[in-house]
């Protein structure tokens, strides 16, 4: 759990009730000379958590650093490691022994295995390793898997007196969990990299779930990405609003994960800097934001030999390590019980027959049937006015992004010519359409997150619509309203009021025309004396330089504010505005826009409501039926810079807004970009959050050129398709098992924050009751996104997809529709999921009539096609390959845009032969079709050089049903020649439904049979499945029989 103050005490308490320093000292990379003086220096200047090695060669230099600080060894953590080349188990005691002797020390506090990698030293000398005539050490295999072996005569070190606690280096999810589940003495700590590139968070909550701690080398991004690390603008920005330095925030990060950072300096200056960070209160939400940044970037090691050491199994395992925190299942992963994990750790609940009963959030709603079934009331049933928000949104009209994934997966898919690399080609992706209808205007394809807004074109039309009940508004600025006012004609200008009225009048109208912000307030049984406060609250805010007019918060009479709106009638905010004027009304007003008063503003207001965010009931507790108890101030709407209108709907409902978060968002997002084209987590965006938003846009508008394009994964590309639907219609939800949590993916972290609970919920274990409540709710006119949590657990809900869902519209005969559903699945073979989470699943679905189904390849497409499927009038069974989620990564345009379904894309034309796939094997394609250009000499025997040169027309289907015939058809008719590749079994497979039509269409054009690479006819097997899955040499395989046949 992140903490809010790291200094709660000086000491970490480890899992077997030891106390370990907090801030560790590292002497990576000292020579000799460097260590003695800068250990003393440390210690001297309070450190007591020194972190050595063997393989450092300075240990002696070390202990001699310790005695010249003049601190007795008791009141000192030390920590060494066992090398490499000690993993013989005849040898551990050996090199411990030598590591007490340089050290001066009769025993360790801590004693790691350095590496999951055993070099061969069959005497065990003690040298670093032995080298091949390649110059790559030497490795023992069979040591390297059978690490336990070493890591027992490490357990019979603590019985012997010589080590008091033990632990691991550099191991991942799955070697720690075999070490967890098979050792007497558990490991207390794994020391692992941990920084902005390596953010290591799966392994943290694993570890953390079972009492390992960690700690983190290289904080700082070792030498090679230290400057880049403390001189990014994200550290830069959080240093200068916490008065630290960039050094001290990546340190209390790390402390705040409740992870132990090793610094390493020789520098004085920097080592009393670095142990200053125990005295950093980091708040909360910047360690979360910190956090959000890291995953949002992809994993950039400083640290792994796996090539340098030319080790037989990969150390870290990127891009199938991540998923393990989810899906390992049996004796490598015991999950805690989901109730009992902390809640940034949830597991799949399949896996934990413990965990209690969640109730369905809406199978009880007035929406849904009204059977006996329910035994009791659901959390949303509690919830008065959840019916009320079906109707209508009042969240943010900002488009969040939520937390992006971790890192790449593959590297050989994100350099794959598949993927867009540049803003050019993701513009230029075939049948692109932006959803606001304009394409003549600069756009950008960029990552985004709360320090980089959309831009365009400064000679660019504002063109959005800002909110759902006023259309678009071109932006004039504020002296031309006021000049616009004095010209009007209307009737309400010559209208006469007595002196006291008229004096009002004239200044509703001045706050109305001079400020850059005016929000509507409702206020209830607001007494003088909190008025009182509130205002001179405000008129001590320090102005910024050069700014003079403070803002103001006034009581007005609504009927008279009326008047003045009509008066300004010609401006349609202002016209809009008129509903909300009734009842109790004060005015907002600030004539500046200045981020850090604008922040400190809204502070003022939400302390003189007493506001507290609403928490998230406990399992099984009742929701919170108000926000605040007694709400004085409630929002109602907005006007920035005098013409952009933001509403709050039905905000008189007093008990479900209670403060100005809605507004606060709205607002920050007009400040950043046009209506609806803001990316950010901003619904709760408040205090420094506000002014962190803001300062980035400032940034953005100073800057004189467009910033590098940045790139999105797959899964951040499906996170900001389903936050576009939420943002931008009302009526959408998003639901299924753990949906709330962020998923067992993170494919919808942080939307139930962004848009509500009531939005974006959990549902129980029960497919087919997600999917008959799914299609309940699309009957009713709302729009649908439901997630099955596997593509393989969507069986138990095939009746209602297949027998309701595809047949409503055509069996009522128009009367009952339901194209307003979407379901959601991840689907296809990720390497270790087997039988219940690796089955392709849209064979099943390809003779369902009433059906559409989409499998996307890239991030573009997951996009494109899901607000495609979205908007589409059938129901969409939208199939997510997983283990593309974050391998796959390149340029996305962040606007709201769509991909037309139905219609294939043509990656590589050519006129030989007709490649056919979707999905995950495109880029096995990708790999047989280089093959077949090129063939390792170990297998180019079996590739005729005549057909080396086979220019080969790559189609992506994308649609599966219907699918694209004409696309198939032409091309094959070009060709001659057909090779269908897909994940699925061979037989009865989607495959052999194209065949069918081609062979039907294109018999005469035919100078092949139609060849087909599919799944072997068996289930999906529990080990090797990378030989079940059609892969590039089975693929090239093809190529060949057919190209010469």
């Amino acid at each position: 759990m992140y903490a809010s103050a790291v200094r709660r005490s000086a000491n970490f308490t480890l899992a077997n009730g030891a106390q370990i320093p907090k801030l560790g000292f590292g002497t990576w990379k000292m020579t000799k000379e460097q260590a003695t003086p800068a250990v003393a220096h440390a210690i001297k200047t309070g450190y007591r958590h020194i972190d050595c090695a063997w393989a450092y060669r300075n240990e002696d230099a070390v202990a001699a650093g310790i005695k010249k600080s003049g601190v007795p060894r008791e009141q000192l953590w030390i920590t060494s490691k066992l090398w490499n080349s000690f993993h013989d188990p005849e040898h551990v005691e050996k090199a411990l022994d030598a590591t007490l002797k340089d050290l001066g020390t009769d025993y360790l506090d801590l004693y790691l295995m350095h590496w999951p990698v055993a070099f061969l030293n069959s005497k065990g000398s003690m040298i670093p390793s032995i080298r091949s005539t390649g110059g790559h050490p030497v490795e023992s295999t069979d040591l390297s898997r059978d690490f336990m072996a070493t890591y027992r005569v490490m357990e019979e070190m603590v019985k012997k007196g010589k080590v008091r606690n033990i632990g691991v280096s550099n191991f991942n999810i799955r070697r720690t969990g075999e070490v967890v589940d098979e050792s007497s003495i558990k490991p207390v700590v794994n020391q692992v990299e941990v920084n902005l590139g390596v953010h290591n968070d799966e392994l943290r909550n694993y570890a953390h779930a079972h009492g390992v701690t960690l700690q983190a080398y290289s904080p700082f991004g070792s030498s090679q990405n230290v400057a880049k690390y403390l001189e990014d603008d994200v550290v830069v920005d959080v240093a200068q609003r916490n008065n630290i330095t960039p050094a001290q925030v990546l340190l209390a990060w790390t402390l705040g994960r409740d992870i132990i950072p090793i610094t390493k300096s020789v520098t004085p200056e920097r080592i009393e800097e670095n142990f200053a960070t125990l005295n950093v209160n980091l708040p909360e939400d910047e360690i979360k934001h910190l956090s959000n940044e890291a995953l949002s970037r992809p994993i950039e090691r400083t640290v792994d030999p796996t090539e340098g050491w030319a080790v037989t199994d990969e150390i870290f395992e990127d891009g199938v390590d991540q998923t393990r925190e989810m899906e390992l299942k049996g004796g490598a992963y015991v999950p805690p019980p989901a109730h009992e994990s902390p809640a940034e750790h949830r597991l799949e609940p399949r896996n934990d027959p413990e965990t209690p009963s969640r109730m369905f959030h809406t199978a009880a709603h007035p929406l849904a049937s009204s059977s006996g079934s329910s035994r009791r009331p659901t959390a949303v049933q509690l919830q008065k006015s959840f019916f009320r928000s079906f109707s209508s949104s009042s969240r943010s009209a900002a488009v969040a992004e939520v937390v992006p994934p971790s890192a790449s997966e593959a590297p050989a898919v994100s350099e794959s010519s598949l993927l867009r690399t540049t803003s050019q080609s993701a513009l230029a992706t075939p049948g692109l359409r932006f959803v606001d209808g304009e394409q003549s205007i600069q756009r950008e394809t960029q990552k985004m997150n709360m320090y980089t807004v959309r831009r365009m074109s400064t000679s660019t039309q504002t063109r959005a619509s800002v909110s759902a009940a006023t259309s678009p508004i071109s932006v004039t600025a504020s002296p031309a309203l006021a000049a616009r006012t004095k010209a009007s004609s209307s009737s309400t200008s010559s209208r006469k009021y007595p002196a006291k009225k008229s004096f009002l009048y004239e200044k509703y109208l001045r706050l109305l025309t001079d400020s850059q912000m005016v929000v509507v307030l409702q206020h209830n049984n607001l007494s003088v004396a909190e008025l009182a406060k509130v205002r001179s609250d405000i008129a001590a805010l320090k102005l910024p330089e050069g700014q003079t007019a403070k803002a103001s918060l006034t009581v007005v009479r609504a009927g008279l504010m009326k008047a003045v709106t009509r008066q300004l009638a010609s401006n349609p905010a202002m016209e809009a505005l008129q509903p909300a004027l009734s009842g109790p009304i004060a005015l907002l007003t600030c004539e500046t826009l200045t981020p850090a008063y604008l922040s400190a503003l809204f502070n003022v207001v939400d302390r003189a409501l007493g506001h507290v965010p609403p928490r998230a009931p406990a399992m099984g507790a009742k929701f919170p039926e108000t926000a605040v108890a007694n709400p004085r101030l409630v929002p109602l709407a907005a006007v920035l810079e005098g013409n952009r209108l933001l509403q709050v709907p039905q905000s008189r409902d007093v008990g479900r807004i209670g403060s100005l978060d809605t507004l606060r968002a709205q607002i920050v997002g007009l400040l950043s970009s046009p209506g609806q084209q803001l990316a950010g987590v901003l619904s709760q965006a408040s205090g420094q959050q506000l002014a962190m938003t803001l300062e980035g846009r400032k940034r953005d508008l100073e800057a004189k050129h467009f910033r590098a394009s940045s790139c999105c994964s797959f899964l951040v590309a499906i996170r900001d398709a389903q936050a576009h639907v939420l943002t931008s219609d009302p009526s959408a939800l998003v639901f299924g098992e753990d949906v709330a949590f962020g998923g067992v993916f993170r494919s919808t972290m942080n939307l139930s924050t962004t848009f509500g609970r009531d939005r974006v919920f959990n549902t129980p274990l029960t497919e087919q009751g997600i999917i008959g409540f799914a299609i309940g709710l699309a009957d009713m006119g709302h729009t649908a996104i439901a997630e099955i949590q596997f593509g393989d657990y969507i069986f138990p809900a095939f009746d209602q997809l297949v027998n309701e869902a595809a047949k409503y519209n055509y069996r009522s005969g128009g009367q009952f529709n339901v194209g307003k559903l979407t379901v959601r699945a991840p689907c296809m073979g990720v390497g270790h999921g087997a039988l219940y989470h690796s089955q392709s699943v849209e064979q099943f679905f390809m003779g369902v009539p009433g059906l559409k189904v989409v499998v996307p390849r890239s991030p573009i497409q997951a996009k494109g096609l899901l607000r495609a499927s979205v908007a589409d009038d059938n129901p969409v069974v939208f199939l997510e390959p997983k283990i593309l989620y974050r391998a796959s990564v390149e340029q996305v345009p962040m606007d709201d845009f769509t991909l037309p379904l139905s219609q294939a894309e043509i990656v590589r034309p050519g006129n030989d032969l007709t490649l056919i796939s979707w999905g995950a094997p495109l880029y096995a394609c990708e790999e047989a079709l280089a093959l077949l250009a090129n063939p390792p000499a170990s297998i180019a025997q079996h590739f005729p050089s005549s057909i080396r040169g086979a220019n080969v027309e790559l189609i992506d289907l994308r649609t599966i049903l219907p699918w694209d015939r004409e696309t198939v058809i032409k091309s094959v008719a070009k060709t001659g020649r057909c090779v269908i590749v897909h994940e699925a079994p061979v037989t009865a497979g989607v495959g052999a439904e194209i065949a069918a039509e081609v062979q039907k269409n294109c018999f005469l054009n035919l100078e092949a049979p139609i060849t087909r690479v599919g799944g072997w006819d068996t289930p999906f097997p529990h080990v090797g499945e990378l030989f079940y899955k059609p892969e590039a040499v089975r693929i090239a395989d093809a190529l060949v029989k057919c190209l010469t046949f």
